[in-house]
């Protein structure tokens, strides 16, 4: 048990991410970077606030089996986490789906090795395509950074709030469409004649691991809408928000940490971010949005 639990947990095959962490987040990246880390931190930590929240009133109110689903779940990382935290109790189910086959082959064999995990099950599906679930199914649904790479976001969000209970909440989290660090990186890539953005996409190490023209199916950000646009979609779903929480400024890369008086100066502006929690700012944000009875 212990060789599979650290081949599952650590993936040692894969040399250069030992780790649960979502490698579709950073595909192109040998490293995990600095501001990275800080942004995915936060994000995780909201997430388990609200799920936890939204977990001690159900088991208050009653309900003896609580249902989670996580859209684009990849290799289950917050599954796997939010059971270890809050499946304790055996009243919570999740349900984890995703496009990908291979991310969900480390999902099922962690699930179905590890004692405590069979709670926790994964399906390959795709939220345009129509997911499978019937109407009402889940108390909670995640969807971070995910529903940026659907073909219609606003056709997925529908569905989304097809398949939660009347009160369920969504925890929606996706990047903004014109964003204060995409608006200045698009200056200072036509400024440099791209030579800027390469390196940013390359993390400063070597060509043939940037940015791709083409992104696969699913992995592309083509439906990013502005926070306005988010609201607009999520009303005309049905979901109401309960809560708006801005994310960073900036999205990381290992150029940032090679550059070590670039990277104080970001960072110096995420304080300063972290104070006053300006939208306009924001490079993503966090929506908390509940279906309306």
């Amino acid at each position: 048990m212990d060789g599979l639990y650290r081949k599952l947990l650590l993936r040692e095959g894969e040399k250069f991410r030992p780790s649960l962490e979502n490698k579709v987040a950073h595909q192109h990246e040998r490293e995990i970077s600095l501001l990275t880390v800080w942004m995915d931190r936060e994000r995780n930590a909201n997430i388990f606030r609200i799920v936890n929240e939204e977990i001690e009133r159900l088991r208050t109110a009653g309900t003896k089996e609580i249902r989670i689903l996580d859209i684009g779940c990849a290799y289950g990382n917050h599954i796997f986490m939010l059971n270890a935290r809050y499946g304790g109790g055996r009243d919570i189910r999740f349900a984890g789906i995703d496009i990908d086959p291979k991310a969900l082959e480390f999902a099922k064999a962690f699930s179905e090795a590890i004692p405590g995990y069979d709670n926790c099950e994964f399906s390959e599906g795709d939220v345009d395509a129509g997911l499978v679930f019937e109407d009402g199914s889940f108390h909670i649904i995640l969807c971070s950074d995910v529903l940026e790479h659907s073909q219609d976001l606003a056709a997925a969000l529908r569905e989304t709030a097809r398949t939660l209970k009347p009160g369920g909440k969504v925890v929606f989290t996706s990047p903004l469409k014109n964003s204060l660090f995409k608006t200045a990186s698009k200056i200072l890539s036509a400024v440099s004649f791209g030579k800027l953005e390469k390196k940013y996409y390359d993390g400063g190490t070597k060509p043939g691991i940037g940015k791709t023209d083409k992104p696969e199916h699913g992995y592309g950000h083509i439906s990013e809408m502005n926070l306005k646009g988010y609201l607009k979609a999520g009303a005309e779903a049905g979901l109401a928000p309960a809560e708006i929480i801005p994310a960073s400024v900036f999205s990381g890369s290992m150029f940032f940490d090679r550059h070590p008086i670039l990277l104080a100066c970001l960072v110096f502006i995420e304080a300063l971010h972290r104070t006053f929690r300006l939208v306009s700012w924001a490079h993503g944000v966090q929506i908390v949005f509940v279906k309306k009875d």
